[in-house]
């Protein structure tokens, strides 16, 4: 997933004291805002995640929370969702059991990328990688659509993308907003027993503008009739 200027960096999985940054679409460069304190705990030690990722309520948790579709399309996290955009998944118990790990609350791209595809490890320079998404939708729980690489190349990803016609990027609501709608979109359909499918069509189009705008323009040769 590629942020819009001004929101952080895909929820990096770094090594703490190293500060992300963004590129505009201009292409500049802008530090990223501070993270919550939520968003630090999921930065945990390797046998920490390795005891997450091992706890069977909280796959469960993890999977009840992710809307599967096709295997091309993208799989929304239904979900407690961040300012980012990101899925928030609460791993753990909150309760004393024996065996079982300390609540956290974590990224669940994070949590979800490590159980499909195993922990990540850090690279010669001792960096762990940003997850990025293909399809730049930050909610999107598809592994096929997850890859890694550096924060370089999070912020080239969207300095080529951002300007896309109909690119989920463009979204006027940002990616929280977009990925809040798409979520209650589909929690709604489910709830009714209506069209998914067509609620999440409405729901990722209603911010683009390259979809909305033209709803708006005037017909001249249709005017005054009635």
């Amino acid at each position: 997933m590629i942020l819009a200027p001004g929101t952080q960096a895909a929820f990096r999985v770094s090594l703490p004291g190293v500060r992300s940054v963004i590129a505009s679409r201009k292409g500049r460069r802008a530090p990223a805002r501070p993270t919550g304190d939520w968003q630090r705990r999921w930065r945990l030690k390797a046998a920490e995640w390795q005891v997450l990722l091992s706890d069977p309520e909280t796959q469960v948790r993890y999977h009840s929370k992710v809307h599967r579709r096709g295997h091309g399309e993208c799989w929304f996290w239904l979900g407690a969702i961040s300012d980012t955009g990101h899925g928030k998944l609460r791993a753990g118990t909150r309760t004393t059991a024996e065996g079982r790990p300390d609540t956290r609350v974590v990224a669940s791209h994070v949590y979800g990328y490590q159980l499909s595809r195993g922990p990540l490890r850090p690279d010669a320079d001792g960096k762990l990688p940003v997850i990025r998404h293909r399809c730049d939708e930050s909610s999107c729980h598809n592994p096929s659509h997850w890859l890694t690489g550096t924060i370089k190349d999070n912020a080239d990803d969207y300095t080529t993308r951002a300007g896309g016609l109909g690119s989920p990027l463009s979204d006027r609501r940002g990616p929280a907003g977009r990925a809040r709608a798409i979520r209650d979109a589909i929690l709604q359909a489910l709830a009714e027993g209506t069209d998914v499918e067509h609620g999440i069509t409405r729901a990722a189009e209603a911010g683009i503008p390259a979809v909305q705008d033209p709803l708006f323009v005037t017909d001249s040769s249709s005017a005054g009739m009635g």
